[in-house]
Order: C-alpha cells, then structure tokens, then sequence
C-alpha cells in the first residue's frame, strides 16, 4: 500500500556574499512589515504568502514569522563540482536596485542524511528561517513511501512502574519482562538513601 508523507529538511545557507546576505534580510523584514499588517515591497509570490500568513494566523506584534517561499519560485540544485557547495537553493527575493523580483542562487549544506530524500521527492512550500545570525530554508520534500498492511505477528508492549517493559507476542503468547537490572538499581539507592538518613552528623 502507498501512502504519501512529508518530511521536512532543515538546511542551512553559507558563504554569502554581502549582496546576498543583504537581499535575503531585507525580503526577510520585508515579511515581517507585511504580516503584521504593514506595507512594504516583497517578491510577488512571497507577497501573496504573507497576505495569507496575515489573514489565517494573525500574529502577535513583535513575533517573527518564516517567510513562506512557494513551491513554484524556489528550487533546490546538486552540483558536485562546484568548490564552494554541491548545494544550492534558489530564493525569489525583491531586488530594489532593479526595483522588480529577483531570484539568488545560495550555496547550503543539506545533511548527508537527506540528499537522496532531496534529491527524489517533490520540493512542496516551504520556509526561510533566520536563526542566530544564520539562514536556514526549512524544506518541505513530499513522497511516496510503501506501507505494509499485513503483518506475520503483533507485538505488545505495556509501560509500568514496577517492570519498564512487559513484552508479548500474539501469536505464541510468550511474556518478557524488562527492569530487573532497573529495580536492583532502584532498591540499592532507596536502601543507601535510608542508610544517609538515618547515620548523625559528626
């Protein structure tokens, strides 16, 4: 059975140059001016982001909110042979000297982890983010993973005080408890905790 998920993927931009740096705080404030209700000049995509930012949350003055980059203006790139990054994000931002959108291509580092999930699923909406001084673009990749619907045997587990983990399995019914080790522990330091208490002070 198929089944779609979405996986976010938190990658962080670097080497900026200052140009770059400066166009992303400035759509980055920009945002901000705009949700909150305010005017300012934003790429037209992100422009119509924020109004629905606005509208559907309505945040409290003072808060900052990510910039919602829309899955059509922004793009992800591997490029191997690049020395400064294999990654690259493309961010739509407004450029002021050409006074219209503009888009800049930023190097980032996405975990090993996750770049095959980045390079094979399907980039949805997603978000720029400042966090102390740095930027990061939460990624949002969406795909199609199998789930089984059938299954050889259940396992049952119940949580408890006295035992961590008692274990079944349905179809022989063999029972395992898990927490000796734990409770001796326990019981040692109850009985050393008693023993401190009980010993007078010289």
């Amino acid at each position: 059975m198929k089944e779609t998920v979405k996986t976010t993927v938190r990658v962080k931009l670097h080497s900026l140059t200052n140009r770059k740096a400066d166009l992303l705080a400035r759509e980055y404030e920009a945002f901000q001016t705009e949700v909150h209700g305010g005017d300012a000049d934003l790429y037209s995509a992100t422009d119509q982001q924020a109004s629905k930012v606005q509208r559907q949350k309505d945040p409290n003055p003072g808060t900052e909110q990510p910039v919602v980059l829309r899955n059509d203006v922004f793009d992800v790139a591997y490029d191997g042979d690049t020395v400064l990054s294999s990654w690259w994000v493309k961010v739509p931002v407004f450029d002021p000297e050409k006074e219209q959108g503009n888009s800049i291509w930023c190097p980032a580092h996405v975990p090993r982890k996750d770049a095959q999930l980045v390079r094979e699923g399907n980039l949805r909406d997603s978000e720029l983010v400042r966090r102390d001084g740095g930027w990061y673009v939460h990624l949002v990749v969406k795909r199609s993973v199998t789930v089984q619907d059938r299954y050889d045997d259940v396992l049952a587990i119940d949580m408890g005080a006295r035992w961590v983990a008692t274990c079944t399995f349905l179809s022989d019914r063999k029972t395992t408890f898990y927490g000796e080790e734990v409770r001796r522990i326990r019981e040692h330091y109850k009985q050393l905790r008693k023993s401190i208490g009980k010993s007078k002070p010289r």
